[in-house]
């Protein structure tokens, strides 16, 4: 799948938005499948939610360059600490790099962690040491893109009451 994206104009502002996105999905024959307008939100104004404690809605939301390696430098952590993220909410959005997302070393927490219809563009992405700490992950239907998926060592310490080990291989 290739996917066009472009700053529109405000008459197709999404609210709550200053910036949006339009973008196109293509199929690997370039035919036209989806269009959607995501709002966007820097990967600074989501690492000073994630500073502030706060839960962390990007539902239909653009995010450039999000890293947890980026948020460590932006904050002078150490390489190996663990970033706690409340709440973490990203239903259909789109996750877009020219290096790497990356959630390595984080710890989920909350209700839930929702990366159902994510779009995770070209670029590698990265789970590495990453704890599900929520009773609710979700992936369903997300979608990753040409770049590497790295989930080594991935744990989820929350299983449903009818639920063995091997059903958390096949929730993801």
């Amino acid at each position: 799948m290739h996917s066009e994206i472009t700053i529109i104009d405000s008459s197709e502002k999404r609210p709550g938005f200053d910036r949006c996105v339009e973008v196109i999905h293509r199929d690997l024959h370039g035919q036209h499948r989806e269009r959607c307008i995501l709002g966007v939100k820097t990967a600074t104004e989501v690492y000073a939610q994630i500073a502030a404690g706060e839960p962390i809605d990007l539902n239909n939301t653009y995010v450039k360059d999000f890293s947890a390696e980026g948020y460590r430098k932006h904050f002078s952590l150490p390489e190996d600490h663990r970033i706690q993220i409340l709440d973490f909410n990203a239903k259909g959005a789109y996750f877009d790099s020219l290096d790497k997302v990356d959630f390595s070393l984080v710890d989920f927490v909350g209700a839930e962690t929702n990366f159902q219809e994510a779009v995770f563009g070209d670029c590698p992405i990265s789970f590495y040491h990453a704890i599900f700490k929520t009773p609710n992950t979700f992936f369903n239907n997300a979608i990753f893109g040409a770049g590497l998926a790295n989930f080594q060592s991935v744990s989820y310490t929350h299983l449903r009451a009818h639920e063995t080990s091997l059903h958390l291989v096949c929730r993801l």
